[in-house]
C-alpha cells in the first residue's frame, strides 16, 4: 500500500476502533457491577412458614405473627397476606416463641418452636374466636418433620455435640454420623502448623475435594484440597448441619457433601467455658497397620 494512503487511513482506523472499544468497556463494567456476589443467606439461618386459620379452617388475612428468640429477646414480625399465609425468614438457630394477634380472635401463643439452620419449619396456627385480652398458649413443640425441603443429612445442636465424643473437640469429626459419609484414614483432627485439623470425608463415593464448608454463611473451603481452613472449637458452635444429597440449588457447584457450621451468637446471660486438651503419645493406641 502507498505510504501516503497509510498515513491518511491509519488515524481514521484507530479513532474508529477507540470509539467502538470505549462503549464496550463501559458496558462490561456495568454488567460486572450488577453481577450478584455469591452468598448463602438461607444456609446460615432458618425460617417459619404456615397459615393462620380460624376454627372453621378458613384463612385469616392481616394477622400479626411475631417470633421472639427466647435466648436473645430479638423479635421478628410479619403480617399474613390475603391468602392467610406468612413467612418469617433469616432466623438464627435457636428456640422461639410465636405469638399471633388479630382483632376478633384470642391471642395465640406457642412456645418451644425450635429453628434449625438451612431448614423451613412449617407451623399452621389455629385461632379461637374471642377478644385480644384472652389468650391461648400452646406448649407442645412444633413438628420436626421436614416437609418443605428434600435434602438428606442431619443437624446437630450444641447440646448434642457436647454429649457426643469427639477428638480434639472438633465438630467436623461428627460428619461421619451421616449416612454415606466415610472419614479418611490417619487423621487426628488437631490444629497444627499444617492445617486447621479438618477431618476430610468422602460423601457418597465422591472425592474429598468435591465437598464444601460454610462458616456462618461464608465460604470456608480450600479451593484446591476442599478442606476447611477455619474450624471453630466445639464450645463455640450453635449447630452443625451435614447435607449429603438433594441440597438447595445454591450449592449447585458441589458434588460431594455440604457442611454448615454456625457459631453461637450470644444471649442475654453471661456465660462461657474453659478447657484444656492434652494428648500423651505414650497413651495412644497402637496402630495395627504400621506398628508391630
Amino acid at each position: 500500500m502507498p505510504r501516503h494512503l497509510m498515513s491518511v487511513g491509519f488515524p481514521k482506523i484507530r479513532k474508529r476502533a477507540i470509539g467502538t472499544v470505549l462503549p464496550l468497556l463501559a458496558l462490561i463494567t456495568s454488567l460486572v457491577g450488577l453481577t450478584p456476589l455469591k452468598v448463602h443467606a438461607q444456609a446460615v439461618s432458618g425460617s417459619i412458614t404456615g397459615a393462620v386459620l380460624d376454627p372453621s379452617g378458613n384463612v385469616i388475612p392481616s394477622a400479626k405473627v411475631q417470633a421472639t428468640n427466647v435466648a436473645t429477646g430479638v423479635e421478628y414480625s410479619v403480617i399474613t397476606n390475603a391468602a392467610g399465609y406468612y413467612t418469617i425468614s433469616n432466623l438464627i438457630a435457636g428456640r422461639y416463641r410465636v405469638v399471633v394477634t388479630v382483632t376478633g380472635f384470642k391471642t395465640y401463643e406457642q412456645s418451644s418452636v425450635d429453628i434449625r439452620i438451612d431448614s423451613v419449619t412449617r407451623l399452621d396456627l389455629h385461632l379461637e374466636i374471642g377478644s385480644l385480652q384472652e389468650s391461648v398458649t400452646v406448649t407442645a413443640a412444633a413438628p420436626q418433620l421436614q416437609t418443605d425441603k428434600v435434602n438428606l443429612g442431619g443437624t446437630l445442636t450444641s447440646d448434642a455435640m457436647q454429649a457426643l465424643p469427639t477428638i480434639g473437640k472438633n465438630p467436623t469429626a461428627l460428619a461421619k454420623l451421616s449416612a454415606g459419609v466415610v472419614e479418611g484414614p490417619g487423621q487426628e483432627g488437631i490444629p497444627n502448623s499444617n492445617g486447621a485439623g479438618y477431618f476430610s470425608i468422602s460423601v457418597n463415593g465422591q472425592r474429598e475435594q468435591l465437598n464444601t464448608q460454610l462458616l456462618d454463611g461464608v465460604e470456608d473451603t480450600d479451593p484446591i484440597g476442599g478442606q476447611a481452613p477455619i474450624v471453630p472449637s466445639l464450645d463455640g458452635m450453635q449447630e452443625v448441619s451435614f447435607n449429603t444429597t438433594n441440597y438447595d440449588v445454591e450449592f449447585g457447584q458441589v458434588a460431594g457433601g455440604v457442611t454448615i457450621l454456625t457459631t453461637k451468637s450470644g444471649t442475654n446471660q453471661l456465660h462461657g467455658s474453659v478447657y484444656d486438651y492434652n494428648r500423651v503419645n505414650s497413651l495412644f493406641a497402637r496402630n495395627p497397620f504400621t506398628e508391630p
